[in-house]
């Protein structure tokens, strides 16, 4: 497999070198525009995802997050959320990296084969990180407003962690 891998990425870098140079295209130019205009695309997003970054970790470690999920157990069990699947609720739509921390925790508390740990798999993949997203899709494209669509995506990831939960159980 890695043969695979070693011998594919020279050979696709090649092929686009080729069908560049065939079509007399100014690769290296080109190369360089789109460098740039990655990279002022990635300062006008960094103060939101550093203000992100920063309100998360805050959020977890004032135990503010053990807050939320003790008030919310309740409300959980109604709907078929097990308690340790809260915090994945909660962390999906605003972090990645905060949600693969969690189901990590849940896979090695747990085990991957128990309900929580096929639920908090089939969470993952069938729901979004929507805060972040919309934080960086309106910041890169300069949209101030983009009313009600916050809401609609955190409703259908409620729906799909909802769903998780009682196909999984």
């Amino acid at each position: 497999m890695s043969f695979i891998s070693i011998i594919l990425l020279p050979f696709f870098v090649l092929v686009i070198l080729l069908s560049a140079w065939v079509k007399g295209t100014d690769y290296f130019t080109d190369f360089t525009v789109g460098a740039k205009k990655g990279i002022s695309a990635m300062a006008g997003i960094l103060p939101s995802l550093i203000g992100l970054f920063a309100a998360i970790t805050v959020f977890r470690a004032s135990g503010a997050m053990d807050a939320v999920v003790a008030i919310l157990a309740p409300l959980g069990k109604f709907l078929g959320i097990e308690s340790p699947l809260i915090p994945l609720v909660l962390m999906r739509p605003v972090s990645g990296s905060a949600s693969l921390t969690i189901l990590q925790d849940i896979t090695t508390t747990f085990g991957p084969d128990s309900n929580v740990g096929r639920a908090a798999a089939v969470m993952m993949g069938s729901t979004e990180t929507v805060i972040y997203t919309l934080a960086v899709y309106m910041s890169g494209n300069g949209i101030k407003k983009a009313p009600g669509v916050m809401f609609s995506a955190l409703m259908a990831n409620l729906v799909s962690s909802l769903l998780a939960c009682w196909l999984c159980s």
